[in-house]
Order: structure tokens, then sequence, then C-alpha cells
């Protein structure tokens, strides 16, 4: 997600490629979901290792209860089946948008909420010894190639206990895109042992992005940095705006913050939002969080994606 503020963030290398159909600007479609439907996606894998999965509806049927059911075959393009990946998967959505997910279709995972707003929590799962709950983190306009839509993002986690916050072990996000359905999954304190980056799709017969038919060898890679980067600003001195550049080397929730001298907090450039793994830059003017000119002096800048926090310093001249 790129800053609210009015800085320019800019991406430096995109992930995805530009879509080559139009897509209806439905931002309430967050789980499109007809036979033949196809997504890709780059799999990223815990300690290195790349790979291409496929995701295809096979299944989409209205059963006598009127509840909407549906199936997903998932398979990887460059390797063999791995342990604990999930091959196949069923659905169930009822009237109010609530999507179910089980195997042998028993349907004992409450995975999605379509119309729940921000800061809605619910039980996904009863684990017996405690719970798998989720709650709608955000949601903001954003772009997939080139076509507007709208971002909801999940956050999925673990406890003991849904009325008490301070245990909860944050498991994972996911991306939710309308129009698209999930563009991302990954992060996390309990962390999957891979992360989705969306790569294409097909959609009623659409083809957005980058997609790859089965059976194409060498299908195309998605280059991950291989290092959290903050790096020098430019120019420095400045006066009166600069260009912050950093890399990610994994997705995360990014805050990056502005310091004078003292230590007393500027402004935040960017305020715990999402980024893919990529380089970006953003830029600041010189003004603090009221809009005001900032005085002449060392300033520092601080980046903090999960654990990870980088810091330099600049130097303002007006």
């Amino acid at each position: 997600m790129l800053a609210k503020r009015l800085y320019t963030v800019v991406l430096l290398t995109v992930l995805v490629g530009m879509g080559n159909g139009l897509l209806a600007q439905d931002t309430t479609n967050f789980f499109p979901h007809h036979v033949g439907d196809m997504w890709e996606y780059y799999v990223l894998y815990d300690g290195g290792g790349l790979d291409t999965l496929q995701v295809l509806v096979t299944v989409d049927s209205v059963g006598q209860d009127g509840f909407h059911y549906f199936e997903h075959e998932r398979r990887l393009i460059d390797r063999d089946p791995i342990p604990l990946f999930t091959w196949w998967e069923n659905f169930r959505q009822d009237s109010l948008n609530q999507i179910y997910t089980g195997l042998a279709h028993f349907y004992d995972r409450l995975h999605y909420r379509l119309n729940a707003p921000v800061g809605k929590l619910w039980i996904v799962k009863d684990l017996g010894a405690g719970y798998e709950i989720a709650r709608v983190e955000d949601s903001y306009p954003d772009t997939i190639f080139g076509i507007p839509t709208t971002i909801k993002e999940i956050g999925y986690y673990a406890t003991q206990d849904t009325s008490d916050t301070t245990i909860w072990l944050w498991q994972y996000t996911e991306l939710l895109a309308g129009g698209f359905g999930t563009v991302f999954r990954g992060q996390g304190e309990l962390e999957l042992f891979y992360e989705l980056f969306f790569k294409g799709a097909v959609i009623d017969g659409v083809v957005y992005g980058d997609t790859t038919l089965v059976g194409i060898e060498n299908p195309p890679k998605i280059v991950i940095p291989e290092q959290f980067q903050l790096y020098q600003n430019y120019p420095n001195p400045f006066n009166p705006t600069t260009t912050i550049p950093f890399i990610l080397n994994r997705s995360g929730i990014v805050t990056l913050t502005i310091y004078d001298l003292t230590g007393k907090e500027v402004i935040r450039l960017i305020d715990d939002q999402f980024f893919a793994a990529g380089e970006y830059a953003v830029q600041w003017n010189g003004e603090n969080e009221q809009g005001s000119e900032t005085a002449s002096g060392v300033y520092f800048y601080q980046i903090i994606v999960g654990q990870q926090r980088l810091t330099r310093s600049m130097l303002l001249t007006r």
C-alpha cells in the first residue's frame, strides 16, 4: 500500500506486469469463483526457493440449501508436491458472503467475511485448546495491473482467549482485491512456510498480468532482493526536498519516521503500511506532521519492518 499522505512513494521494482484486459471495477467482489478461472502466484519459500503456484476453479454449483459450493485445485509448476501444502480445497459461501473452507466437504473454518468492516473480528475455528481468529485490519484503494480496485487486509491470529488481545500470535496476513481475489498471503509471528505473491489470473476468460500455461518451460522468475537495506538520502544536504530509497527482501508492514536531533518524532512518511518485497523510494519535503517547515539541522530517518530496523542521518539546510 502506498503512503496515505501527500508524499510520493515510488515503486522502483514491480513484481507483476500490466494486464491485457479490462476488469469491471467491482470492489465488492473479493472472491471471484467460476469454473475455469485460474490464478497464478509466485511462491517464495522460507529459507529460499521460488516456484509458481496455479489455482484452478474446478467446481462451481449451488446446493439445495441455497449455499454456493466450489472447489479449487492447486498445483506447483516447478517442483513436486511438498508436505503440508494443500492441493485442493472446498469452499461454501452463504447468503451473508461468509466463506467457509475445509477438506472432504467438511466446512469447519470461517475463513472470510467478505462484507466485514475494518476492525471486525471473528472466530475462524475453535481449536479446543484455543482459537484461530481473524480481523479486518485495513481497507484501502489500490491499482492492480493498471486497474483501480480496493484491497481488504485480513490478519489471522492464534489465541487462547478471544477476549484477551495481548496474547495473540500473528499467524499470517491475507490481502483480497476487489475483482481479483487473493493477491498476497504471508508474514506473521507464526509464519507459513511460504509466501504468495499475485502474478496473474484468467477470470471470466480475461487474462490479467503474467500467466504461464502448463507445459511452458522456464517460466519467468521474479527477483527478490537479498538484503533489507536503507540507503542514504539524496541529495544530502538538501533543501527542501530529498529522496529516501530502501529495499525490502520480503513483504512486510513498513513504518518510516523522521526524527530531529533530540529524538522527537517530526513526521511519519509511511505509517504501518503493507509493502511487497522490492525497491522503493519515498520523498520528504522538509515539513512536519502539521505541514510547517522544519528548521535547518541534522535529522534521522528510521525504517521498521517487523523486528528489523535501520536508521540513517541527513542534513537539511535552508
